[in-house]
């Protein structure tokens, strides 16, 4: 695959996880960046081989001590874990659509989790997308495999409970090369 059949990803990831049965926590995680090889498949679809980096010490919640026990306990930055978004597959809008589809795999650590971003799009300008969730992704913590590390969130924050659902938004930008344009 040649370098003209990259697409380039940057952005950022908005979430909100519910702690105590009724109390919503906001977050973003900022400065997302990645890029994947890209080839047409019979059927409009577009195989991806690629990842975007998701910098997990850009985490804010507004109170800088819920980021650091987020950050350490459940994700395990201080154990050296990073996450990412494995590029699978894509649906390109069709012709006067402005939805597409991206399937992929969402990494933290050892973890993992199949997941499908429903994306509007505008063409910003030729070879630019500008995307954002149409449809928020729910990521399913017992899924991941991350229970283990939720229960001990909930026990170090001392809360009732914190939802085993998180919602999750994107928004960002995608290059798109000569090739698909």
């Amino acid at each position: 695959v040649a370098a003209q059949d990259t697409f380039g990803f940057e952005g950022s990831v908005d979430f909100i996880s519910v702690k105590n049965r009724t109390i919503a926590v906001p977050g973003r995680v900022s400065g997302l960046q990645g890029e994947a090889r890209a080839e047409k498949l019979d059927g409009g679809g577009v195989a991806l081989d690629g990842a975007v980096e998701i910098p997990l010490a850009s985490l804010t919640t507004d109170l800088a001590i819920r980021d650091q026990r987020i950050q350490n306990t459940f994700f395990g930055m201080s154990e050296g874990n990073s996450a990412r978004f494995l590029f699978k597959e894509m649906k390109t809008p069709a012709e006067g659509s402005r939805v597409m589809w991206i399937d992929g795999a969402l990494e933290i650590g050892p973890f993992s989790q199949d997941l499908r971003a429903h994306l509007l799009v505008k063409e910003e300008r030729p070879g630019q997308w500008v995307v954002e969730s149409g449809e928020p992704m729910v990521v399913k913590i017992s899924k991941l495999g991350m229970s283990g590390r939720l229960a001990a969130l909930v026990e170090l924050c001392a809360h009732e409970s914190i939802d085993d659902s998180v919602e999750v938004r994107l928004a960002g930008v995608i290059s798109i090369p000569e090739t698909f344009q």
